[in-house]
């Protein structure tokens, strides 16, 4: 019986995972506290675990639990060293050795998550698991190392597993553009944004990037202009002036970066504390105008 419940409470674990990754952190959240088998019947069949299971599923909450704090740079250690204690209790758990990768990677541990990759990979083959996320985090992984090609084959595996997932197109699109690929990743981050559900800006933004890398400073400006309507950052505005005087409008270059100063109440010339890289890329935009 003991044994039966502590299958469910993993599958309650593996859906809250599911729920974090897609940012339903509610759902997420009443699938750890069910994982803790806390139902209504659960306080009579959990006596009859063994002290291992218990503090195994426990240990395993209270890491899925770090890890929706991560963006707290502060509690990577400490969700490292949860996941250091799990797999201690779980050295086969798949999901542990994946997740301690983007924990490393964050924490600038590259090569350790890389090896985290690696183990998650091979424990998975091993238990007929199929997971596109191993892939895509070993293509992270190998960014920030700065190895693009590798990347690329990752992401190529994702997609043979899951060819309607955004982020896989994103990333590989992202590792196209640093190997000057850009008409690859102009048709990725393309592919990205047609897949996804709401507008993302940074797909947007490197799409247009390589637009400009390629001169085509017509679909450049197109870019621009939809990144200031759909988020309204006057960033956008400055960077639109730059394509308007490589197209030889200099008075639509001027106007664009008057509204963008305007638009943020920035003083480029004395810039309270925050605007300074505003208050610069302006200057410097202004001083390619001629003013």
């Amino acid at each position: 019986m003991g044994g039966m419940l502590n299958f469910f409470a993993e599958q309650a674990l593996y859906r809250g995972i599911e729920a974090v990754d897609s940012g339903d952190y509610a759902g997420a959240r009443y699938d750890f506290h069910m994982s803790g088998a806390e139902e209504a019947d659960g306080g009579a069949m959990q006596k009859e675990w063994s002290e291992e299971e218990r503090t195994n599923d426990e240990l395993v909450t209270k890491w899925i639990r770090s890890i929706m704090l991560l963006a707290s740079a502060e509690l990577q250690d400490k969700a490292e060293g949860d996941l250091n204690r799990v797999l201690e209790l779980k050295p086969n758990f798949v999901s542990g050795f994946k997740n301690r990768a983007c924990v490393r990677d964050a924490l600038g541990k590259h090569a350790e998550a890389l090896e985290d990759c690696d183990t998650a990979l091979k424990l998975a083959q091993l238990q007929g698991i199929v997971d596109a996320d191993i892939y895509y985090n070993k293509g992270v992984v190998l960014d920030s190392l700065k190895r693009f090609q590798d990347a690329i084959e990752q992401y190529n595996l994702a997609l043979n597993i899951e060819p309607k997932v955004a982020k896989h197109y994103n990333n590989r699109g992202y590792a196209k553009q640093q190997l000057e690929m850009y008409q690859d990743a102009i048709n990725d981050y393309t592919k990205c944004l047609e897949l996804s559900e709401q507008f993302i800006a940074t797909p947007y933004v490197n799409r247009t990037r390589c637009y400009e890398k390629l001169g085509k400073w017509t679909e450049a400006m197109e870019g621009w202009t939809t990144l200031m309507l759909k988020v309204g950052d006057p960033w956008a505005l400055i960077q639109r002036s730059k394509v308007k005087l490589q197209l030889g409008d200099k008075d639509g270059a001027r106007s664009d970066l008057f509204s963008a100063m305007e638009t943020a109440d920035c003083d480029v010339k004395e810039p309270s504390e925050g605007e300074w890289e505003f208050a610069e890329e302006c200057r410097a935009a202004l001083k390619q105008i001629g003013l």
